[in-house]
């Protein structure tokens, strides 16, 4: 063998065929193994991406029924609010205070929704409408705010008469489920 034209013996020639049979091989296990890291990494960020997007098709279900359920939600209910929490010796939880937009004005209906046990799913025990407003007064009013009282709570909101400018406030006093009182203050002068 030579070598830029020097001859090389035997001994210098199989020292440098050594060199270069271990230099591929030392290259063929460094890119083996940059190529198994490279592989390595790309079946985790597949593992990754498969664990993700099943993840996400299960909250997409979940979203989607959720959502069916909202989108459906009738156009006549204005807004929902909750609060007033209650307890009773049956269990505890919270008063929704439901606001629907109908023809004479504005509807209000209370629901009591009790906790659930240990975790478990919350569930709806008593729904009322509150009847004075249907009958005795047509009136569109502001979403009630909360105070609260020592065994009940009390939400008050500013209403203005649909057929005349009269105005008045609306105490709601709130107890156990299905309960509740209305007190109506008619305010004289409109503005007030």
């Amino acid at each position: 063998m030579t070598f830029r034209g020097i001859q090389l013996n035997r001994t210098v020639t199989f020292g440098i065929r050594f060199i270069c049979a271990g230099a591929k091989y030392v290259a063929a296990q460094y890119l083996a193994a940059k190529y198994v890291a490279a592989l390595l990494i790309l079946a985790a960020l597949c593992s990754v991406a498969r664990a993700d997007s099943q993840m996400q098709e299960s909250s997409e279900q979940l979203g989607d029924e959720q959502f069916q359920q909202v989108y459906q939600l009738p156009v006549w209910i204005d807004s929902v609010v909750s609060t007033c929490n209650w307890k009773t010796d049956g269990g505890s939880g919270f008063v929704r205070v439901i606001r629907t937009t109908e023809s004479f004005g504005h509807g209000l209906y209370l629901q009591w929704v009790r906790y659930g046990i240990a975790g478990g799913e919350a569930k709806a025990v008593s729904t009322v409408v509150v009847e004075e407003l249907w009958h005795d007064l047509s009136v569109r009013f502001e979403m009630p705010t909360a105070e609260f009282g020592k065994g009940y709570c009390q939400l008050n909101s500013m209403a203005e008469s649909t057929s005349s400018e009269l105005r008045y406030e609306l105490i709601l006093k709130v107890g156990a489920p299905g309960k509740y009182q209305l007190d109506v203050v008619r305010h004289l002068k409109s503005g007030n």
